[in-house]
């Protein structure tokens, strides 16, 4: 699968799931491998692989609400040490700050 199909079915999913508007604020950037660590990445057209991480960055419009969802998850469903790590000071982070 292409980073731009996993974007087509993530767009389609909150369209039909959530009655999600056509128009977004943004364009989405789904990324692997290096994709996922670039900001702005706009490409969406490599080829996802087994051992990538994925970083999904949607934003859907509802009645002139926009909201962003930004997800970050491995290819084949299982971190790897290194991700896993990575992840969970990310993580970490994150509560810090919501806290």
């Amino acid at each position: 699968m292409r980073e731009m199909q996993l974007d087509s079915i993530l767009r389609h999913y909150c369209e039909q799931k959530y009655f999600c508007g056509k128009v977004q604020p943004y364009q989405p950037i789904v990324g692997c491998g290096h994709g996922a660590a670039t900001l702005h990445y706009h490409d969406n057209d490599k080829v996802i692989k087994d051992g990538d991480t994925l970083l999904t960055d949607h934003a859907h419009g509802v009645h002139h609400y926009a909201s962003d969802i930004t997800s970050c998850f491995p290819a084949n469903g299982k971190f790897t040490q290194k991700q896993r790590e990575i992840y969970e000071i990310v993580l970490r982070a994150s509560r810090a700050v919501l806290d």
